[in-house]
Order: structure tokens, then C-alpha cells, then sequence
């Protein structure tokens, strides 16, 4: 799979065990999308 041309983002694969699809799955996969949306970028100066 190719990276999104204009900002070079990666794919991030996350496999749900047994292929359920519940709340519990959601509830996972959203915190740990806002941990990656919030993450802390430090650049140098």
C-alpha cells in the first residue's frame, strides 16, 4: 500500500482478534485514533 502523497502518512493496520465487531472494538480503536490525532510532535528549531 502506498503513503498519502501530500503529507507521506503511512497506513496503520490494527487487526481485531476473531474479526469482532462490537463496542468494545470501537471503544479501542477510537482512543487509540485520538492518541495518534493528539500525539505530541516535537520539531526542531
Amino acid at each position: 500500500m502506498k503513503t498519502y502523497p501530500v503529507k507521506k502518512v503511512p497506513p496503520i493496520y490494527h487487526v481485531i482478534p476473531d474479526g469482532h465487531h462490537d463496542f468494545n472494538v470501537w471503544k479501542d480503536s477510537q482512543c487509540k485514533f485520538v492518541h495518534l490525532l493528539f500525539k505530541l510532535v516535537v520539531t526542531p528549531e
